[in-house]
């Protein structure tokens, strides 16, 4: 995979090893950090699949005491999906 970093072309090979190894440091950064009710139903899929995630306790759940719900980041993008690509009309 080729990108910019500064205005210098940086190459980055993964191996097919290394996804793995790739996708468990991020979910372990992110396991400490938390999103938002609405962040969390964009990632997922929308509010029933989150609502259903979380009866089922695959996603930790924390409420304020001003009713805000807060969702444990690394659940949300264990169970997150590809967002729809919609077709424009040219």
């Amino acid at each position: 995979m080729r990108y910019y970093n500064n205005n210098e072309t940086r190459a980055f090979f993964m191996k097919e090893d290394n996804a793995p190894v790739l996708l468990k440091n991020i979910l372990m950064l992110m396991d400490y950090e938390e999103f938002g009710q609405r962040k969390a139903e964009r990632l997922v899929g929308g509010p029933k699949t989150l609502v259903r995630l979380v009866e089922h306790g695959a996603i930790r759940m924390r409420v304020e005491p001003n009713g805000r719900n807060y969702y444990n980041a690394s659940d949300v993008l264990l169970y997150c999906r590809s967002p729809k690509v919609h077709k424009r009309l040219a």
